[in-house]
């Protein structure tokens, strides 16, 4: 009798539901890493004497890059209660930060800038798993 009511409980999951769970759970522990990692910096920048950026000092490219990236950061947090909003905002930011960092300097950044493509994909997959047709139970 007890194993019937925990069986009611609980909801039947499908496997796109866990795929979805699976993939916004592992977008918002990789935004709150990264994020985490940028406030690092920027912190460790300000308390060494580096200020951080300046958007007034820098010249027109460096300034646009440093806009986008930070479209990009604001993304790592809008994910959280926007899952395709904040997807976008990743997505958009980094191409765009990509885009001009190889046209300023003939190249692609490395480091830990790739990774940032990381929870951008996972919150844009289990956004469009939401969508009520991938949702039916076979």
């Amino acid at each position: 009798m007890a194993d019937q009511t925990n069986q009611a409980a609980r909801p039947n999951r499908t496997l796109v539901s866990w795929v979805r769970i699976t993939a916004r759970w592992s977008a918002r522990l990789t935004a709150t890493l990264l994020l985490g990692l940028v406030l690092l910096i920027y912190i460790g920048e300000g308390l060494l004497g580096g200020g951080g950026p300046n958007l007034a000092k820098m010249d027109w490219p460096s300034r646009f890059m440093s806009i986008a990236f930070f479209v990009s950061v604001a993304g790592l947090a809008v994910l959280w209660w926007r899952e395709l909003l904040g997807a976008a905002f990743i997505l958009g930011g980094m191409a765009v930060f990509y885009w001009l960092n190889y046209h300023a300097s003939g190249k692609f950044p490395g480091g830990a800038f790739p990774l940032f493509y990381v929870p951008g994909i996972l919150a844009a997959i289990s956004s469009v798993l939401h969508w009520p047709v991938l949702q039916r139970k076979t």
